[in-house]
């Protein structure tokens, strides 16, 4: 059997830097299998995994993860376990995840908050511009305190300032305007997160949640 010209013998026989062999050549009518066993061979690109989850920041401590945002309200009923939720809406503005919150909340059974019958669920619908415009995530906290959720809860909303966190109520609303201040979230607002955050506590003391 004759041998390629380029083939040669030399390696075998002490060299220390073998030729290269050239590629066999394919009969066209091979050709397509060929091909698909080379693209089949070939390195594929790594795909980002998707994302599991949201990251919210807090005054008080290190980052809490949340589930992945889900429309709301969610079609199947959370399991009946201690958690923070927080309601969101899709915002563009916000990195890296587009959603910014509107409220957070905690509760020592999630199966029955956040619902329709919320408190709040008609000062979600109108910041949101509707309903379907409402996502939720959850924080599982299983296991937890009260006292250990109310903290993580207060450290978010100081983070954060959800404008749903506080009840404008004729109370508070008569407050704000003596004092010369802006719903929170709402163009031209002034920035006072103490502030808020103290009116929240006060709203949550009296039994607004």
């Amino acid at each position: 059997m004759g041998q390629s010209s380029d083939f040669d013998f030399s390696p075998f026989f002490g060299n220390t830097k073998p030729s290269t062999l050239p590629l066999p050549s394919v009969p066209s009518e091979n050709s397509a299998l060929y091909d698909c066993i080379l693209a089949l061979c070939q390195a594929q690109p790594v795909q980002p995994p998707p994302p599991s989850g949201i990251f919210f920041g807090r005054d008080n401590g290190g980052q809490v993860q949340f589930s992945e945002p889900h429309r709301f309200p969610y079609s199947l009923t959370p399991p009946p376990f201690e958690a923070l939720y927080a309601i969101l809406v899709a915002d563009n503005g916000c990195r890296p995840r587009p959603y910014r919150p509107i409220y957070f909340g905690q509760t020592g059974n999630m199966s029955n908050r956040p619902t329709l019958s919320h408190e709040h669920f008609d000062d979600w619908c109108r910041v949101a511009n509707g309903r379907e415009n409402l996502f939720v995530s959850y924080a599982w906290m299983i296991g937890s305190s009260e006292a250990e959720r109310t903290n993580i809860e207060e450290g978010l909303i100081k983070r954060y300032n959800p404008v749903c966190n506080i009840q404008f109520n004729s109370f508070f609303g008569e407050f704000l305007q003596g004092r010369g201040t802006a719903v929170p979230g709402a163009f031209g607002a002034s920035k006072e997160p103490d502030f808020y955050a103290q009116i929240a506590q006060l709203a949550r003391l009296l039994g607004s949640k």
